[in-house]
């Protein structure tokens, strides 16, 4: 594991994957910021559940090392190394330096578990163990608690068949075969107040590192966006677009949608421009819908309706989807389409019947309030 300051959450990971541990290793940088229980807790976790603890904790130019019985070793470090979690491959490198255990499982402070899923983990390393050419990692479904958003993600990983890259969504290079296990579930937790701190963090990371062509530009233009800086975002969205490969659709669709918003005076373009590139999606075509309406072009908004709700979920939802358009979102852009074509009654009668429904009802509150 790696971690900030998670005094908050840190226990509800441990709990719910503890089946699945024999051995727990941290590291923590939080560079000059003060420094909450997170080591404590789980040192404290680690000791009434009999489970050996290794952690790393970065302070400034000091490395603190902890092992077992909390005997502490102290290193000079160079003060870039990670002075706050800013380089998240490296932090994790070093986590996996620190395990015993042939097979590594990696977990965020907010992910969790549940005793179903700690049990397939178990199994499905036996499983791999038996086979006669062994497989080096095993992939596992990373879910979104709510939204049911879903990615398949290298999840185990046996010992010394593995390297971190990436400052910022960083992903593992896996040496030898890898095995799917979509069966096996970790579960996010969502944290929203955390975004614009998370956002301005990797902002500054992102800063050094755009050498890393499109795909950096792609997360530098959303998380300037997050942060608020429009003109930023605009600027590393056109440039992510110049250097995404033609076959990364996924990332030049999400950029379409962004640079819509972004330059309101190109909205239809670059939302057109996005249906072309997906149009399996529902996004471009609500968002067409709800632009149509505002300049009153209600038979243009009644059309790419129709065409958004023709198009089926995909099951399970992939990560980048925004679910609402199949849900409460959906139900309210279609009230609003009755009202500008003139069948009030209808529309009151269907607005009404949702709004019995809790997540439209949050849903419509925000959007009306915003």
């Amino acid at each position: 594991m790696i971690c900030g300051n998670e005094e908050s959450v840190i226990l509800r990971c441990l709990d719910s994957a503890r089946p699945a541990i024999d051995e727990l290793c941290l590291v923590r940088a939080v560079g000059s910021l003060t420094h909450d229980g997170t080591i404590t807790l789980a040192n404290e976790w680690a000791s009434v559940n009999k489970i050996p603890f290794r952690w790393a904790d970065y302070r400034n130019e000091k490395i603190c090392v902890g092992f077992d019985k909390g005997v502490i070793q102290i290193f000079s470090a160079d003060p870039h190394t990670l002075p706050h979690v800013d380089n998240f491959a490296a932090a994790r490198n070093i986590s996996f330096s620190l395990a015993t255990s042939e097979w590594l499982l990696w977990l965020d402070c907010d992910d969790y578990l549940d005793e179903i899923n700690c049990r397939r983990i178990r199994e499905a390393v036996s499983m791999v163990e038996s086979e006669d050419d062994p497989f080096s990692a095993i992939f596992a479904t990373y879910k979104v608690a709510s939204g049911g958003a879903e990615i398949l993600r290298e999840r185990l990983i046996r010992r010394g068949k593995w390297s971190w890259r990436g400052e910022v969504h960083e992903t593992c290079r896996i040496d030898g075969p890898v095995v799917k296990c979509p069966q096996i579930v970790v579960f996010h937790g969502e944290h929203s107040h955390k975004d614009l701190p998370s956002a301005q963090r990797n902002v500054a990371i992102l800063r050094e590192t755009l050498a890393d062509s499109g795909r950096q530009y792609f997360y530098y233009h959303n998380d300037l966006k997050l942060t608020g800086d429009k003109s930023g975002a605009l600027k590393s969205a056109h440039a992510a677009l110049l250097l995404l490969e033609p076959t990364q659709l996924e990332e030049r669709y999400m950029v379409c949608l962004n640079i819509s918003e972004l330059e309101p005076e190109n909205t239809v373009h670059w939302l057109l421009t996005a249906a072309g590139l997906q149009p399996h999606r529902r996004e471009a075509f609500a968002y067409l819908c709800q632009k149509a309406l505002i300049d009153g072009r209600v038979s243009d908004a009644i059309s790419w309706f129709r065409i958004m709700d023709a198009l089926p979920a995909p099951s399970p939802l992939p990560w980048t989807h925004q679910g609402i358009w199949y849900g409460w979102a959906r139900n309210h852009l279609r009230v609003r389409v009755l009202r500008a074509s003139g069948q009030t009654i209808a529309a009151e009668e269907e607005n009404a019947r949702h709004l019995r429904e809790p997540e439209y009802a949050k849903g419509v509150s925000v959007y009306e309030s915003a």
